[in-house]
This record gives structure tokens, sequence and C-alpha cells, in this order.
């Protein structure tokens, strides 16, 4: 029996090292600069903001939910072929595609328990503003193009939302080329594994909101937030004045894997 013990630590040890605190994110081809967020996120921000005009990245790593997502990105060769993420390419024709999560695909591959406890958040600036948000797992390999890359030490998941929140606020939902930030903020939001991330999501489903906002906060609600998402959905589905917005409420039951979904649908 102590043999059975040992054996499963060792297990326990060697799974959670993928999973280990990272202090850089996988960059590849890229001007990296790292440092650590000493002023905080939105200070870090502001003037990266300010003194970028040509195509760059900043990036950090934030706290993740335990939906057991793997984000990584269609075009990864590697991916495809069931090895893990492989390379993603951020300057690539494919990245406005979106991240699949391989919990839910089919094939061969790694196996991992739970999603990992962390994710790689990234922001592109250029003419100084953000024009583009993206979310990877820690194990992927990102190829950044030969852009600059600044990477953050030390960044707060709450931090990061109220960064990201203010993206989604200032996003026009109506425009194709506009929401493009908005909505991998709003992504990245729900994928964060802080409260303030739950309390971002029910702000953007009060009924002030543009519709097309309350119908993509519903469905991270129902994929991302548990039984607190699920509880909001409930109110949404009852309360929402836009028909379209009830039909999204629906689909968001559907993606929840909360068991009582089901019998609210």
């Amino acid at each position: 029996m102590e043999l059975v013990h040992r054996a499963l630590a060792i297990a326990a040890l060697v799974l959670a090292v993928p999973f280990a605190a990272h202090g850089q994110a996988r960059i590849v081809n890229a001007k990296l600069e790292t440092h650590a967020a000493v002023g905080g996120l939105e200070t870090e921000m502001r003037a990266f903001l300010v003194a970028q005009e040509e195509p760059a990245w900043m990036g950090y790593f934030s706290g993740a939910t335990k939906s057991g997502h793997e984000s990584c990105c269609w075009e990864s060769v590697a991916d495809q072929e069931g090895y893990g993420c492989g390379r993603c390419a951020l300057e690539s024709d494919h990245r406005s595609r979106p991240e699949s999560s391989l919990s839910e695909r089919s094939g061969g591959g790694t196996a991992r328990l739970e999603g990992s406890p962390e994710m790689v958040v990234l922001l592109r600036v250029a003419n100084h503003r953000v024009g583009e948000v993206r979310t990877f797992s820690p194990d992927c390999e990102i190829d950044a193009g030969g852009l600059r890359v600044v990477w953050l030490e030390g960044v707060k998941p709450a931090e990061s939302v109220a960064v990201l929140e203010r993206i989604v606020n200032a996003g026009d939902f109506d425009d194709n080329q506009e929401r493009q930030a908005a909505h991998g903020a709003l992504a990245a939001i729900a994928m964060t594994g802080d409260p303030a991330a739950g309390r971002a999501l029910e702000s953007f489903v009060t009924p002030g909101r543009p519709e097309k906002l309350r119908s993509q906060a519903a469905f991270w609600l129902g994929s991302e937030r548990g039984p607190d998402g699920l509880k909001v959905l409930e109110g949404m589905a009852k309360s929402d004045p836009s028909a379209r917005v009830r039909e999204q409420v629906t689909f968001a039951f559907s993606v929840s894997h909360e068991p009582n979904a089901v019998d609210d649908l």
C-alpha cells in the first residue's frame, strides 16, 4: 500500500510539472523585453499605448478558471497532429480565428486531468490603441513574427480584468473590425479565475448594455463561470427585454457544465 501511495504522489508531481508557475511564456521570434509590473498593469499599459506606434505586443500570465480548457490555435500544425498546442503565430493570416479547446476535441495527444491554473494574455498595440487580445495555454509556443513583445511579471488577475473591462466597454460590437479587441478581451475576462471577472461579466449583461455584448457575455457566463454564471443566466432568461438575447441565453444553458442547466432548459 505504501508503494501505491508513493507511485500516486510521483504521478501527481509529473502531471503538475507543465502547470508550474512560469516566469515567462514560450515566446519565439520576438524582440523580447521582460520586466516587473511594479506600477501595476494599468500604468504599464498606459505608458505602452502612449509610446507604441508600430505594431507590438504586451503580455503576462493571469490566473485561469478551472474549466479544463487548453487554449491553442487552429493553425498550429502540432496541435492538429495531436501533440499538444504546438506553435501559434500571432501575426499570421489566421489569427482572427478563435482559439480551440483541446478538452472539447477528439484525437490523440496529451490528456490532462484539469486545466492550467494560469493562462497567457497578449494584447496587440499599434497606432497607440489596442487592436487585438489573445489568450493561450502556458505550454503553447507563440511566434511573435519578429515584433517587439513586452512581457510583464507579477500582474494580478484583478488588474488584468480592470484593463480588459475598459477594452470591452470601449468596443463597438456593431463594427466587425472595431469589435475584435473587445471580443478577445471579453473571452479573456471570462477565463480569468478571479471574482472580479464574474462581477465584470454581470455588468455586461445589464439591460442598458448593447444587445450583442449581452449575448456574447451570456455565452461566456454559461461556458466558463460555473454555478455563479448559471445563476445570472437564470435571471437573464426571465428578465432580459430582448428576444434575441434570451435566445442566446438558451444556448448558453446548453454549453454550461452545471447539471442544473439541463433542468433549466
